[in-house]
């Protein structure tokens, strides 16, 4: 077994340049190495710079005067066209049909690749985001496709609540020639098939450039084989070219479908991970390819070991610019080394651990209902006009053997990261139907249970609507028993992706219920279209209740418009006695929950509260 380990560095295989250099160095990235060619090689990838340059130029030219399509969206949950400008007739397309189709933007979208637009527009919901850019190929009328830039820009009002999203379509499609011209003229690497570091150079300043327009961030990773040499001292040089060769092999398959991989020189790789929402992707990327990478080679009836050292930087809007986030990978590269290699680290030792902590967290959470630390927690909701228990909202909590007691903003969102939501959500609706049992064992059960749904459980319907029915099933409840509570987000990306969930949930026979209504968007009427039981005022509206007339207008408006649909109404986060008679005297059958009532308690402090009947400080006590 030949080992990569404690042997001084293979010098022939060291790079000769360095990503992320001046302007002047950055001219020759991509160019045969001088070492294994000659001066007619050199003149032949100048020509080839050069050619790549012209194919820009051109493209540029095409796409500025190439269509632009201007359009705006109502901001509710379907996303309606309000306009959209005559320049998509140059797509092939009928302005006025366009308008009058109840399908909307989402036809233009080619089925590859509505996940990334989808994911665009769920950036757009993000109060944190204003705007967000995506590159999708776009249906045209003859039943092709061209690939287009989208630019989305929410309006919102003073509140953060969605008013508009206005939008920019720029044809793309001579780019993508030319990128296409460019990574066949200059951009692969001979001897593995990757893409070369010019190639690669290129692709992160694209990436870059997108991110600065609202595109998703994405990272860069910078990759060296620890020791590299001595696979070449100990078994030749056409061997260690070969082992190159399966290095690139296994990088393809670790990384995703839309990323790069390029050889940049010697024993060093790099990525370009374009979707890493978050820097826990990049580093579970690096965990991942460090995994691949320590696995056993068989080269030449040998088997080799080696490890590897890999820097990463995150790339997001604002971050600088693409020159400097290359020299910072190669100095997160520089730090793993130093500290002995076989590991993967970011630039700054604060991030590093910042991202190792997620990532243990991660770990744990896959394993906490196995070691029975979830538990839930339930909080009731009542009836103002006698403060009677209609029923108990289900809430999860985590018991983490060393952080203590954490509740779902702490590892929620990090289910959904990692993949981790589904199992997590079955236990939750089976524990949740559990307990609604065991109280209609002892009679004390309320009308209904109310059980949270996200984006990552609802995407996969056909699955969950059997999830529910079994479950339903086992513990003999009813499915009137149950209500699912959806964000009016989660509700806006079911409309764009034409998911039925919903509509089977309520056909099934289970409540939905719009939780968070009235803090995403700034117009209430399109609960009028939704077939829902409930909706669930946001805290944030009712904090206002009592502080603004606005507010309470708000509230008055969202009770008439339920009203007037058949729908119910509960009011979140209600905290005070004041709070309590304003909404009291809005509409006698409005319901509500929040701290003034109880906070979320434990299955025994909510079967006393169940036994009672009312809470304390309600009317009727």
């Amino acid at each position: 077994m030949v080992s990569a380990h404690n042997v001084p560095h293979w010098p022939s295989r060291r790079r000769t340049q360095r990503v992320g250099r001046t302007a002047t160095a950055t001219t020759t990235k991509g160019l045969p190495d001088p070492g294994h060619g000659s001066k007619a090689a050199v003149a032949a990838g100048i020509s080839a710079v050069e050619e790549r340059t012209d194919a820009l130029d051109e493209a540029n030219s095409i796409a500025a005067n190439g269509p632009v399509v201007f359009y705006r969206l109502r901001g509710e949950p379907t996303l309606p066209l309000l306009e959209i400008s005559h320049d998509i007739t140059q797509f092939g397309h009928d302005r006025d049909a366009l308008m009058a189709s109840p399908a909307g933007l989402p036809v233009l979208v080619d089925p590859r690749d509505w996940p990334r637009v989808e994911t665009a527009m769920a950036r757009v919901l993000d109060k944190r985001v204003t705007q967000a850019c995506v590159e999708f190929r776009l249906r045209t009328g003859d039943g092709n496709c061209r690939w287009v830039e989208n630019r989305f820009t929410a309006v919102r009002d003073a509140d953060g609540r969605l008013i508009e999203v206005e939008g920019i379509i720029l044809d793309l499609t001579a780019m993508r020639a030319a990128e296409e011209k460019i990574a066949r003229l200059t951009g692969t690497d001979a001897l593995t098939g990757l893409a070369n570091a010019s190639a690669f150079t290129h692709r992160v300043r694209h990436a870059f450039a997108a991110a600065e327009r609202g595109a998703l961030p994405f990272a860069v990773l910078h990759l060296g084989l620890d020791h590299f040499g001595s696979v070449n001292d100990t078994l030749g040089q056409p061997l260690g070219d070969r082992l190159l060769q399966e290095v690139a092999k296994r990088l393809r398959v670790c990384v995703g479908e839309r990323d790069l991989v390029a050889r940049l020189s010697g024993d060093e790789f790099a990525v370009l991970q374009t979707e890493a929402a978050e820097a826990l992707d990049a580093g579970m990327l690096a965990q991942r390819i460090g995994t691949a990478l320590a696995a056993p080679w068989c080269i030449g009836g040998n088997e080799v070991r080696m490890t590897t050292s890999i820097g990463v930087c995150p790339g997001v809007r604002g971050s600088g610019s693409a020159q400097e986030l290359l020299r910072q990978v190669d100095l997160a590269l520089q730090r793993a080394r130093r500290g002995g290699g076989n590991r993967y680290c970011f630039p700054s030792g604060r991030l590093d651990q910042a991202v190792r902590e997620t990532t243990r967290l991660a770990q744990d959470l896959c394993g906490a209902t196995d070691r029975g630390e979830l538990e839930l927690q339930y909080q009731p909701e009542v009836e103002l006009s006698s403060g009677n228990i209609i029923g108990m909202e289900a809430l999860v909590r985590w018991h983490h053997p060393t952080r203590g007691l954490l509740g779902p903003d702490a590892f929620m969102q990090l289910a959904e990261h990692t993949g981790n939501m589904a199992a997590l959500g079955h236990w939750v609706l089976d524990e949740a139907c559990r307990q609604m049992r065991a109280w209609r064992d002892e009679g004390i059960a309320p009308l209904m249970i109310a059980v949270n749904l996200s984006w990552c459980e609802l995407l996969n319907g056909e699955v969950l609507v059997r999830d529910v029915a079994g479950t339903l099933a086992k513990w003999r409840l009813a499915p009137s028993d149950l209500e699912f509570d959806v964000t009016e987000a989660t509700l806006t990306r079911l409309a764009w992706a034409r998911n039925d969930v919903l509509r089977a949930l309520r056909k099934l026979g289970v409540k939905i219920a719009i939780d968070g209504f009235g803090s995403e968007f700034a117009t209430y009427d399109y609960a009028r279209t939704w077939q829902v039981n409930h909706l669930k005022v946001a805290r944030s509206v009712t904090q206002r209740l009592t502080g603004d007339a606005p507010g309470a207008a708000t509230i008055r408006g969202i009770v008439d418009v339920a009203r007037e649909a058949g729908i119910g109404v509960i009011a979140q986060g209600v905290e005070t006695e004041q709070q309590r008679l304003l909404l009291a005297g809005t509409n006698r059958a409005t319901r509500a929950q929040g701290f003034h009532f109880s906070r979320p308690v434990g299955a025994a402090e909510a079967g006393r509260l169940l036994r009672e009947g009312r809470i304390a400080g309600s009317p009727g006590r």
